[in-house]
């Protein structure tokens, strides 16, 4: 029978809590050390954190796999992956692993089979078997999303956002250069942000949008305040990160590739 190897090398300073260290994964260094909530230094990764990522990496290529196998639609997976450790501080020990899978551009009609497929998924997950028998390892809620945001949710980010915007005094400038009633732009970009919100609006045809509205210099100074300022605005919504941040994925796309 084939048998195929995954190495690692580690190099690793200091005793017992104090130390830290470096693990190189092919061409990829990561610094790692104990998690601080357990005494250790809480630089990098955590030994726990490793292994709550490792299962969660197998069971998104397992359910990308078994979805499209299937023939259901979606564009996205955004995984969140929860480890519980319990009987602190002596006898340590993992209880379980919980993994919640959000199906971005799924449809919502067949929720029951993503949801029995995501169950599937877990049970296929060769990595996820390896930890069979020593801790629980359960998948948790399974969320279906056509939209990363709802229209409520863009109205406030939008308010929000310029209510930030025009209080930098670069912006300040150049809406008054440019005589910008910042009402009719905001009703704009509540319209265009719920196009990019939707996975199923098509990239290209948003992109070219933006270059027929915008024709200053995406590489500005100016262009990245409103980048941090929107990504500022998403994070103090209390959104879902892993919709938020593919919300701001998509964002970003678009300007660097205007």
């Amino acid at each position: 029978m084939k048998e195929l190897s995954f190495e690692t090398t580690l190099s690793w300073s200091g005793a017992d809590e104090n130390g830290e260290g470096t693990l190189n994964i092919g061409e990829e260094s990561v610094v790692v050390s104990g998690p601080e909530n357990m005494g250790g230094k809480g630089v990098g990764a955590s030994p726990e954190e490793l292994l709550v990522s490792a299962i969660a990496t197998c069971y998104s290529e397992t359910l990308s796999s078994l979805l499209t196998n299937e023939g259901l639609t979606f564009q996205t997976l955004a995984i969140q992956a929860e480890g519980i450790v319990s009987e602190l501080p002596k006898d340590s020990s993992f209880k379980r692993i919980t993994i919640h899978p959000t199906i971005i551009g799924a449809d919502e009609e067949r929720y029951n089979t993503y949801k029995e497929i995501a169950s599937d998924a877990r049970d296929k997950c060769f990595v996820g078997q390896a930890i069979k028998g020593n801790m629980e390892y359960l998948v948790g809620n399974v969320h279906l999303v056509n939209q990363l945001l709802d229209q409520n949710q863009i109205d406030e980010l939008v308010e929000t956002f310029y209510q930030r915007l025009i209080d930098i005094p670069a912006f300040q400038s150049l809406f008054q250069e440019r005589d910008v009633d910042v009402e009719k732009l905001k009703e704009r970009q509540k319209t265009f942000l719920a196009q990019v919100a939707d996975e199923g609006e098509d990239q290209e045809a948003l992109l070219e949008q933006v270059q027929q509205r915008h024709t200053f210099d995406t590489n500005s100074e100016r262009s990245q305040m409103w980048l941090d300022t929107m990504r500022e605005t998403l994070h103090d919504m209390e959104l879902s990160p892993e919709l938020s941040d593919r919300f701001m994925n998509k964002v970003n796309d678009l300007f660097n590739r205007m």
